[in-house]
């Protein structure tokens, strides 16, 4: 006897015993359409290892739903060599540090700074476009005594109100009162012309004009010259007053009983270049001929800005200048050889010959 069990395969058509004919299988009916199941969770796959190998390949590790991919690539041909890069350009394409520190510097010194200046009312000409000005206010209230302008586009803004504490800056006055007390009264603001006989210093108008205040920052009082760009500096070894001029030079205000001629070097100011300006006197005689000649020798390091002086002629009582010219005989020419440090004289009358003479030089020096 064959038994067969449960036939549950839909697949299978027949079943075949040998010895005995096939049993035909019955194919039932399609049963009803079962529940639909739970949703399953998310598959996260993360990329693990990826390595070089000789064939491509990827394997799972872990279980679902937190899954690990690991890959092998194999390596690719090697490729075109490229177009050549462009070459970097030292201070366009990169800086040293030094550089960029320097840049930075100069960005800050094209900042412009803004000051401050009280007045009674706005200025219609001489208007400085980096100046607030403060004007009185009509009604003046505690902690509001100002109003401030300030100059932009042609005309006037009116940017706020404000009382201003003005303990931080010297008043025309109270710097004349401060320059006075240094040369024991003997300071004169003004023109030179006007100065009376007594002024020891003179200050020109277009270093100190009218309404014009200085703020504590732009005074320097010290021995070393300032480094900061102070406008006035007192200077306490000497004991003179400097004025810093458009060059960036400090120069010393006139001092007129310090006005001295002498065959020493005398530093009398400073020159249009900011170098030192010296003053000396030569005692010198006219040549013994009427030829080109050499009257005097000066340093190598000194060069001649100016010269001047006269020539005595004993037989005439007369004193002519240096550099003279009458006609071709009554002449006296004078010239200077900076590199050489030679001074040539050409006299055109005996009568000039052999005469006393002084020559002034003003000069600067190479070493300085």
């Amino acid at each position: 006897m064959v038994t067969i069990g449960d036939l549950e395969n839909n697949e299978i058509e027949s079943i075949h015993i040998d010895g005995i004919t096939n049993i035909p299988l019955i194919k039932g009916e399609q049963g009803e359409k079962g529940d639909k199941g739970d949703k399953g969770e998310t598959n996260n796959i993360k990329i693990g290892t990826v390595e070089t190998g000789e064939k491509a390949s990827a394997t799972l590790e872990g279980e679902s739903p937190n899954q690990i991919l690991n890959l092998v690539l194999p390596k690719g041909d090697k490729g075109e060599q490229g177009e050549p890069g462009i070459k970097p350009v030292k201070g366009i394409d990169y800086f040293t540090e030094e550089e960029i520190q320097e840049i930075k510097s100069n960005i800050l010194d094209q900042v412009n700074q803004f000051s401050v200046l009280v007045v009674k009312e706005l200025p219609t000409n001489d208007i400085d476009d980096h100046t607030i000005y403060f004007v009185p206010k009509t009604k003046a209230e505690q902690n509001d005594v100002y109003d401030e302008f300030i100059y932009i586009n042609n005309g006037w803004e009116h940017i706020g109100t404000t009382e201003v504490d003005l303990s931080s800056y010297y008043k025309k006055d109270e710097i004349d009162t401060k320059l006075e007390a240094v040369e024991g009264n003997e300071v004169f603001v003004g023109n030179e012309e006007e100065a009376p006989s007594s002024a020891k210093i003179i200050i020109e108008d277009e270093d100190f004009g009218e309404g014009l205040t200085l703020g504590k920052a732009e005074v320097y009082v010290g021995a070393e010259e300032p480094t900061t760009g102070e406008k006035v500096w007192f200077n306490k070894n000497k004991n003179s007053i400097y004025v810093r001029n458009s060059n960036g030079v400090y120069e010393e205000f006139i001092k007129k009983s310090e006005e001295v001629y002498s065959t020493e070097e005398t530093k009398i100011g400073t020159w249009i270049d900011g170098k030192p300006l010296y003053r000396k006197v030569l005692s010198l005689t006219t040549p013994s001929t009427t030829n080109s000649t050499k009257i005097a020798n000066f340093d190598k390091t000194f060069i001649i800005k100016n010269y001047y002086g006269n020539a005595f002629i004993s037989a005439s009582n007369q004193l002519l200048p240096i550099n003279f010219y009458f006609t071709d005989v009554y002449k006296i020419a004078t010239y200077v050889v900076n590199n050489s440090g030679e001074i040539y004289m050409k006299i055109g009358s005996e009568a000039y010959r052999n005469q006393q003479a002084t020559l002034t030089i003003e000069y600067t020096k190479t070493t300085d």
